[in-house]
């Protein structure tokens, strides 16, 4: 059988981007400029993997945030116990009085308020996560409606149409507790056209009652707004080291379905990258043994009838980042993961626009 054709290396640590088309559904892929940078810190990467690139747009207004646990709703979601390279975690780590808490996690995104480029760049910088591990990052909407959507209390954003093309409507709520010219409009919280924008770019989740994990452009024009219906881009992986660190620039350019371990299918759709797991410094974080180190390859496979290089288009997006522990599609097992969201820039429900990822392409 003749191979894939592979498209140039993928970034081996991603994070967060709305890199959305018109989603029309032909036309040429036009390519994005090549700013995708490499791992800033001595990450797991080998040197051949993630080439430094020198971006040569000056640098945008930037606005950070700390990522929050995640209480994923999805009664399927199981934690993965489990590297890269499947080898399992020590039961300390797993379990008992010292286990493992993403509450003791420290995550920073710091992003671009306006990208020089028609994506979403940013920088990410993780301590305290699992050792050698895959973290799926996935760009999300906030929609309106459903029980658990975004609301209508404050201002937001809604649409003329329930198609890649619709136009932002915008809806202002004035401050009830202000009067006269000092009653000012609420902040936009929900924000059905961006989230339209990302799934019509990407995937569909519901987020009320979800029947599965692919959910089609039909699924949600039939469900939404009974449910809560969410659009979201799968943008790739970020991989920590042996300590659970990971620290890098991001300008994230695709939209992806999984992540595939090489040992499993082999060549798939655009590498990932390739890895080094170990564990080689006492105690062994995670491990509680020695571990030698080992390359791990992991591969991408494109999100099916989607353009593989997707742009945003022109506009203010109001999203959230997921943090999604990757399984391979492992099934469960002993320590495999059901794709549990375990981090978040704001948790569900959350009625403040504070922590919104909100930056404007033009």
């Amino acid at each position: 059988m003749k191979p894939k054709q592979l498209t140039p290396p993928a970034f081996a640590l991603t994070l967060c981007s709305a890199i959305l088309s018109g989603c029309n559904g032909g036309g040429p892929e036009v390519p994005l400029p090549d700013t995708t940078l490499a791992p800033t810190s001595s990450a797991s990467a080998l040197p051949s993997a993630s080439p430094v690139r020198t971006p040569t747009a000056a640098p945008a207004p930037q606005a950070s945030l700390s990522l929050v646990t995640f209480a994923d709703p999805w009664q399927r979601a199981q934690p993965r116990w489990r590297d890269i390279d499947d080898n399992l975690f020590a039961p300390a780590f797993r379990s008992g009085a010292d286990a493992f808490s993403y509450a003791r996690s420290l995550v920073t995104l710091t992003y671009d308020r306006v990208p020089t480029v028609p994506t979403f760049t940013a920088h990410i910088t993780a301590r305290g996560l699992k050792p050698n591990f895959a973290y799926q990052l996935k760009l999300a909407g906030k929609p309106i409606y459903g029980s658990r959507g975004f609301g209508a209390t404050g201002s937001f954003v809604n649409v003329d149409s329930r198609l890649p093309w619709a136009r932002p409507i915008l809806n202002q709520r004035l401050d009830a507790n202000r009067q006269g010219a000092n009653r000012q409009p609420l902040a936009i919280n929900a924000d059905d056209w961006t989230n339209q924008q990302l799934g019509f770019a990407g995937r569909w989740w519901d987020d009320t009652l979800p029947p599965g994990t692919n959910l089609d452009d039909a699924y949600y024009r039939l469900n939404y707004p009974r449910h809560t219906v969410y659009g979201y881009i799968f943008i790739g992986d970020f991989i920590t080291d042996e300590f659970g660190r990971a620290n890098a620039d991001i300008a994230a350019s695709h939209s992806y379905h999984i992540t595939w371990q090489d040992k499993q299918n082999g060549i798939e759709d655009a590498p990932a990258g390739t890895f080094v797991v170990r564990a080689a410094n006492p105690p062994f974080y995670g491990y509680s043994r020695f571990v030698q180190s080992r390359p791990a390859r992991l591969w991408y496979e494109y999100e099916a009838a989607r353009p593989h290089n997707v742009r945003l288009k022109p506009g203010t997006y109001h999203c959230r980042l997921l943090v999604t522990e990757e399984a391979f599609h492992t099934a469960g097992g002993e320590g495999g993961g059901v794709w549990q969201t375990v981090l978040a820039s704001e948790e569900a429900h959350d009625p403040s626009p504070a922590n919104d990822i909100t930056f404007t392409i033009r």
